[in-house]
């Protein structure tokens, strides 16, 4: 696919997220689109258009996955409220129409934050696993003798090896060195200090940690240090990452949940909530 029919797509579901939030803006918020909410959103749009035409026109990792990614998963949770909505006021239609609206906006929000909350929950089990496993293996590592030590556990051996080239997929994006080890080239992708990538000249020699068959670190004499995506240290930085996001999100999530459904209940007892406060 041509970066210019990306670049249409990705401002068709830009454009597709301003004409969704038009028809459905009455119906979630109570209120009609006025000339300063067009502005806003105007700008929004006009703002976000050009940051996309700026990241496709500079060597950066291609941004068309995330903003047709982004836009799908804003139109699901939008379309998911508005059948939430509706349902509510269809089973519910006698009575004060406007706080029956409020009440039914404000069951579509509940429940819609109680299943955001159930997943992060979901991840955050699913993360914390990966996180135990992954901090075990790193004590393993760290502990792990020397191989020119006896020992029955995996040991941690020191290898040299010669860069044979480095490759980037682009500046930002994810980094490889070609390595000749022991007569083989080996292919190891950089996750940590590209800085010390930056210095790595063809044919000069390097220092490896090699740890159950796989390279974990490389290392230049007086430059520092690489984390490879092999290495125990690394997993557990994106698990632990990870779980800590999937926390938040869920505190954030069932905080709202919570919320709603406090508001949620005083509508289906007929009292405005607005009015109260």
């Amino acid at each position: 696919m041509g970066s210019r029919l990306e670049l249409i797509i990705e401002a068709g579901c830009l454009a597709g997220m301003v004409v969704l939030a038009f028809a459905s803006t009455r119906l979630l918020t109570g209120k009609g689109w006025d000339r300063g909410l067009w502005l806003r959103f105007g700008a929004a749009l006009l703002v976000a258009l050009a940051s996309i035409f700026v990241i496709n026109s500079e060597t950066r990792p291609d941004p068309f996955p995330v903003v047709v990614g982004g836009c799908l998963f804003v139109a699901v949770l939008i379309l998911v409220l508005i059948a939430l909505t509706l349902s509510w006021r269809r089973l519910h239609r006698r009575g004060d129409q406007r706080v029956i609206a409020k009440t039914a906006r404000d069951f579509g929000y509940m429940v819609l934050f109680g299943l955001f909350a159930a997943a992060c929950l979901v991840g955050a089990v699913a993360f914390g696993i990966a996180a135990a496993q992954a901090l075990a293996s790193d004590v393993a590592y760290r502990t792990a003798p020397d191989c020119a030590a006896r020992s029955a556990s995996p040991c941690r051996s020191q290898l040299t090896a010669v860069v044979v080239r480095t490759r980037e997929e682009s500046p930002n994006g994810r980094h490889w060195i070609d390595l000749a080890i022991g007569g083989t080239t080996r292919t190891i992708e950089i996750e940590t200090a590209y800085d010390v990538w930056d210095t790595l000249v063809p044919g000069e020699h390097v220092q490896v940690a090699s740890w159950r068959g796989n390279i974990t670190q490389v290392s230049r004499q007086r430059a520092g240090t690489m984390q490879t995506i092999d290495s125990p240290g690394w997993h557990l930085l994106i698990a632990g990452g990870l779980l800590g996001i999937c926390l938040f999100l869920f505190v954030v999530s069932a905080a709202f949940g919570l919320l709603f459904w406090l508001i949620w209940r005083a509508g289906t007892r007929g009292i405005y909530v607005p009015d109260v406060a």
